[in-house]
């Protein structure tokens, strides 16, 4: 009974914690997100070759090297952009994603600022297949 007692206490407190963070990524998805620039585009450029071309791979169609130890592949970001799964074609949503991350997947939260964030954004929103975005 005791560790059943503790289980409860422990999945209540990873619950409270998910979505006290969740809040705090939406309340942010609110706010004004800074203008697509070059110097911004380059920074996302940097973060996303240091960061996830492992498994989204070089070109963003999701064929990274680390693809095959993956139980779940990776966004093909070459799709359309209003085809990605998370997003539906709202840069805010890919924020969020960036943030707290995707549960059950191997997309971990990323601890960046918010400037990075938005860099990367808007690197991601280059690989799709529409470029007017």
């Amino acid at each position: 009974m005791k560790r059943f007692c503790l289980i409860i206490v422990f999945s209540s407190f990873v619950l409270c914690s998910f979505l006290f963070f969740s809040c705090a990524a939406i309340q942010e998805l609110g706010q004004k997100p800074p203008g697509k620039t070059p110097d911004r585009l380059s920074e996302g450029k940097k973060l996303y070759e240091a960061n996830c071309i492992q498994c989204h791979g070089e070109s963003g169609d999701g064929k990274g090297w680390k693809t095959a130890d993956l139980k779940k592949k990776p966004r093909d970001f070459t799709l359309s952009f209003d085809q990605w799964t998370y997003s539906k074609g709202d840069p805010k949503k890919i924020f969020g994603v960036l943030k707290i991350g995707i549960p059950d997947t191997p997309m971990a939260m990323f601890h960046f600022t918010d400037e990075q964030r938005w860099a990367l954004v808007y690197r991601l929103m280059e690989f799709s297949k529409e470029k007017d975005n």
